[in-house]
């Protein structure tokens, strides 16, 4: 009794209480589509997202392209280049020798500080949490929609982690239809006194079994402390260039297309190419500006093969209320420059009706 009372404490201190349900959708660069879950760093408080790496690269190459993903709710998000497990001594180790395993660190549409799931807990915790668990549920997030159904486990690898990989098929054989591509990445989540917690990845769909291979979570954790620490220790990445006005892309309520470029490298010629969220009518970024520099204006256009002329309202805060600048800020093949007239720390968020569906981006400046 004691050693569950010491292991449901470990397990809400590090997901705080009921699990937060971080699975999101991916979308990689060659078509690629899978889960990931989405966490913060310990350390700094950094977002996260740790997925297969067949999901965002092939098997056969060590670099991958960084990546949209989008949440349950619709928000959107951004990464810097995955990382393979591989790449980094001592991770692919730390991992039970499991290579199709990445993180990439988010890089647009989150805050240091939003991402509030963990990846987990020291290996006998979940062996004994896994042990006593009355259920097993898989979260899957679709195109659409998100979908949970019951698995079993069996067939365990037999190692040092005491079971660090273990198969899972559904309880209802109607849930088989789940188990193809995309199911990657997905998290199977365990029952632990009623509060549901993560607990594995699944990393491969075996179609003609009818059930998946999992990497148990705390592998997972340890392979991503290595990465991080080495990510730590690399040198400062360059400064801007002179003039330009560094900011952080806080929040994007958006559904990229599936050729779109990435709004946090937009190179020219690039396209960033949105619409809504389902069941949403607008497309949404926020801006964060930290420094105590003047903003005069921001500059916007998008290419006519990008998207069609847009009207944006533009909001501006600086701790104090969202106040209009402009209603009717006009995107399109000609450079827009709408005013700011403002000094930094400030955010500053666009809005938009798609008249014909789609926004379209090709560059996005601040002056």
């Amino acid at each position: 009794m004691i050693r569950a009372m010491q292991v449901l404490a470990l397990l809400m201190a590090v997901c705080g209480g009921a699990a937060r349900a971080e699975v999101v959708f991916v979308n990689a660069a060659f078509e690629e589509v899978g889960n990931g879950w989405l966490f913060g760093s310990r350390n700094d408080s950094s977002c996260w997202i740790a997925l297969p790496w067949h999901v965002v690269g092939t098997m056969d190459t060590t670099t991958a392209p960084a990546f949209a993903f989008r949440d349950q709710s619709g928000r959107s998000g951004e990464t810097a280049q995955p990382i393979r497990v591989s790449a980094v001594p001592g991770a692919l180790q730390a991992a039970g020798m499991v290579d199709d395993l990445a993180f990439a660190r988010v890089v647009a549409g989150r805050a240091e500080g939003d991402c509030n799931s963990r990846l987990g807990l020291p290996g006998q915790s979940y062996v004994d949490a896994l042990a006593r668990s009355r259920a097993l549920n898989v979260i899957h997030v679709q195109e659409g929609a998100t979908v949970t159904f019951a698995v079993d486990r069996f067939r365990s690898t037999t190692d040092e982690a005491q079971g660090s990989r273990f198969l899972v098929r559904p309880l209802n054989p109607a849930d088989r239809t789940f188990f193809r591509g995309g199911l990657s990445g997905s998290i199977v989540f365990l029952d632990w006194e009623g509060n549901p917690l993560p607990a594995a990845m699944i990393l491969e769909v075996r179609k003609d079994e009818g059930d998946a291979s999992v990497l148990r979570f705390d592998l997972v954790r340890a392979a991503f402390e290595l990465i991080e620490a080495a990510q730590n220790s690399r040198s400062p990445e360059p400064l801007d260039q002179p003039g330009q006005i560094r900011f952080e892309i806080l929040h994007l309520l958006a559904v990229p297309l599936e050729a779109s470029a990435l709004l946090s490298e937009i190179a020219p010629g690039g396209c960033w190419q949105v619409t809504p969220p389902p069941g949403k009518r607008v497309v949404e970024v926020v801006l964060q500006i930290k420094d105590n520099v003047q903003v005069s204006a921001i500059r916007l256009r998008a290419d006519p093969a990008c998207g069609p002329a847009t009207a944006l309202t533009i909001e501006m805060n600086r701790g104090d209320g969202w106040t209009t600048l402009n209603n009717r800020c006009m995107v399109g093949a000609s450079a827009s420059i709408c005013r700011v007239g403002a000094k930094g720390p400030l955010k500053l968020r666009f809005r938009a009706v798609p008249a014909q569906g789609v926004v379209g981006l090709s560059e996005i400046y601040l002056q």
